[in-house]
C-alpha cells in the first residue's frame, strides 16, 4: 500500500526553462566583465541537458576548463540572477500543482526531493508557496552527496515510511534510477525534460493523473 509520494522539484513541479539561459547567458556576461576572461555561453540545450545533475557537476560539464574557485564565482553569479528571475514569477509551475497536492496531501505523506541547491529549492517553494504540502523537503545543496537515492532514503527515515510504501515522481532517468537504488516505485512525467524512452513505462502525461495511476498500479 502506496503511504507516500515523493516529488522530484524541476521539470515535474516547476519549469525553470522560460528563464534558464537567460541567467545563465547574464551571469556569465557578469562574470566576464568582472574576471577579465572570456568564459563561452553554453547554448540553450547545453544547458537544459544538465538539468536534474547536481549543481557541481553541472557546472563542471558546462565549464570544465575553469578551475574550481573560479567556478564558484560563476555560480554564484549565475544563481543569484536565477533567483531574482524565479522570485518575479519568470519560470512556471506545471499546470496543476497546487489543486493535485493539495488531493494528495490528504492521503499520503508527500515530500520534495531535489539534486537542487537549497536556494533553489527555497526560492521556488517560497514564491510559490509550496511547504504547505509537505511533510519533508531536502535537496542536495544541504547534504554532501550526488546521489539522488540517498535523499530519498533521508526522506524516507524522516516520514517512518518503508521503500516500498513510496513512489517517486520525477522526469528524469537519474530520478528513475534513484528510485529504483532505495527501492521504491517510479512514476515519470512525459511533460518533463526527460524523454519517454528514459522514464521508463509507468508514466503520467499530466500531474492529475497521479492518483488514478496510483490506484491502478501500485495498489
Amino acid at each position: 500500500m502506496i503511504k507516500g509520494i515523493f516529488f522530484d522539484l524541476d521539470g515535474t513541479l516547476y519549469l525553470s526553462t522560460p528563464i534558464l539561459h537567460s541567467a545563465y547567458a547574464e551571469g556569465i556576461k557578469s562574470y566576464n566583465e568582472a574576471s577579465g576572461r572570456e568564459v563561452r555561453i553554453p547554448t540553450e540545450r547545453e544547458v537544459l541537458e544538465q538539468v536534474g545533475n547536481p549543481v557541481d557537476k553541472i557546472y563542471a560539464n558546462l565549464f570544465p576548463d575553469l578551475a574550481p574557485a573560479e567556478r564558484d564565482k560563476m555560480t554564484r553569479r549565475i544563481v543569484s540572477t536565477l533567483l531574482k528571475k524565479i522570485k518575479r514569477r519568470g519560470g512556471r509551475l506545471i499546470e496543476g500543482v497546487p489543486a493535485v497536492l493539495d488531493q494528495l496531501n490528504s492521503k499520503y505523506s508527500l515530500a520534495l526531493v531535489t539534486n537542487a541547491q537549497k536556494a533553489y529549492m527555497d526560492a521556488v517553494v517560497e514564491t510559490y508557496e509550496l511547504g504547505k504540502y509537505f511533510s519533508s523537503m531536502i535537496c542536495a545543496g544541504e547534504i554532501e552527496t550526488n546521489d539522488k537515492a540517498d535523499l530519498i532514503e533521508i526522506s524516507l527515515n524522516r516520514l517512518g515510511l518503508k521503500a516500498k510504501e513510496v513512489v517517486m515522481i520525477g522526469d528524469r532517468l537519474s530520478d528513475r534510477k534513484a528510485a529504483e537504488q532505495a527501492g521504491t516505485g517510479f512514476i515519470g512525467c512525459s511533460f518533463g525534460h526527460g524523454s519517454d524512452d528514459l522514464i521508463g513505462e509507468i508514466k503520467v502525461d499530466s500531474l492529475k493523473e497521479i492518483e488514478a495511476l496510483l490506484n491502478g498500479q501500485f495498489l
